[in-house]
């Protein structure tokens, strides 16, 4: 802070004008120095130097200056407190600005961008000693800034293109799994049923075999087949016989458990394989199945055709096969047939 002398106003004598004058000078030059040593621009400050302002530009004579001395030190206590606080502003800029020039460093490595552009904005930075000198860097740092930003969209442009592409590629796939599905479907299917053929039986069966073995919890397989289905074919013709079969796979179905399996084993003759199954048990479900063919017979085009069903039932052995399984139970169903038809028959 510049030194300011006290001033006292002198009343009389032949040197009063004199005086005042070349004190007047002296503190003129205090002004301009607290103003010359501001570098914001400073509400307080303008008011004081208005009302200074006005104080000089009334006769020396009714000048009050012990007032105008005071308002000038007022003003240069307040250049050195601003003079301060402008001189800490711009440490923590500084600060500041390199912290972040730190913090995108490791974003220009990942995006593969050079860093000397970096480096020359640090050493601008590091090189300045005024607040104003970090305009020239800060305009450097925004250039850098805007770059990354033109960047970022680029690269979101390229994401939003994956993103397109990646949604045809797993529409494809599924649209592939859907068409494996329905392959896969029609290899181990009955196309006119829906049953399982005996492809999709043997896949069915080795499993439950295969636990059967572990657990020793035993399973049945059957052969069901349609009494007189030739008749029936040869009357209503075979459009009808078709739409019998299929009524009796929708039955098998709707019948027995979710967990039975039922396969078309050849024309009107149908597997079924009753997993955690004894012989009674089975009979006992099968029982239901031909219960309800009896009792509910399939009508066609206002006829009524009365269709029954034999069934051979087999219970697996430890050491079966599903070769030897069905022969047996094929067996039974030949038995059923012979004993007039329309019952079940289990394997001894």
């Amino acid at each position: 802070m510049n030194d300011i002398i006290p001033i006292h106003r002198k009343t009389d004598g032949p040197n009063t004008e004199a005086g005042s004058t070349k004190k007047m000078f002296s503190l003129l030059r205090q002004a301009m120095a607290s103003f010359d040593g501001l570098l914001v621009k400073d509400v307080w400050l303008e008011e004081e130097l208005r009302q200074l302002n006005a104080m000089l530009s009334t006769p020396i004579a009714s000048l009050d200056l012990d007032l105008l001395q005071k308002k000038l030190q007022a003003i240069a206590i307040h250049r050195d407190s601003t003079r301060d606080l402008v001189r800490i502003s711009h440490m923590e800029m500084k600060h500041s600005m390199l912290n972040f020039i730190e913090s995108l460093e490791p974003l220009y490595a990942s995006l593969n961008f050079g860093e000397a552009s970096l480096h020359d904005c640090r050493v601008k930075i590091n090189d300045t000693h005024e607040l104003n000198e970090l305009l020239k860097p800060m305009a450097s740092l925004r250039q850098e800034i805007n770059k990354l930003a033109s960047a970022a969209d680029t690269l979101q442009d390229h994401i939003n293109t994956a993103s397109i592409e990646t949604e045809v590629c797993l529409q494809t796939i599924d649209e592939l799994r859907f068409r494996l599905d329905e392959a896969e479907h029609l290899i181990v299917r009955d196309p006119l049923t829906g049953a399982l053929n005996r492809r999709g039986l043997e896949d069915a069966f080795h499993p439950i075999s295969s636990a059967a073995m572990r657990t020793s919890r035993n399973f049945c397989v059957a052969l069901a087949d349609l009494d007189y289905f030739k008749k029936i074919n040869d009357t209503y013709g075979h459009p009808t016989g078709d739409a019998i079969l299929i009524y009796f796979a929708s039955q098998l179905q709707a019948i027995l458990r979710p967990a039975d399996i039922i396969a078309r084993y050849g024309g009107e003759e149908f597997a079924i394989i009753l997993p955690e199954s004894s012989a009674e048990q089975a009979r006992v479900a099968l029982e239901r199945v031909r219960h309800h063919i009896k009792m509910h017979p399939y009508r066609h085009k206002g006829k009524v055709i009365e269709v029954t069903v034999s069934i051979g039932i087999k219970e697996f052995e430890r050491g079966d096969t599903m070769g030897q399984m069905f022969s047996i139970a094929d067996q039974a169903l030949y038995q059923a047939k012979a004993s007039g038809r329309d019952r079940i028959i289990i394997a001894s």
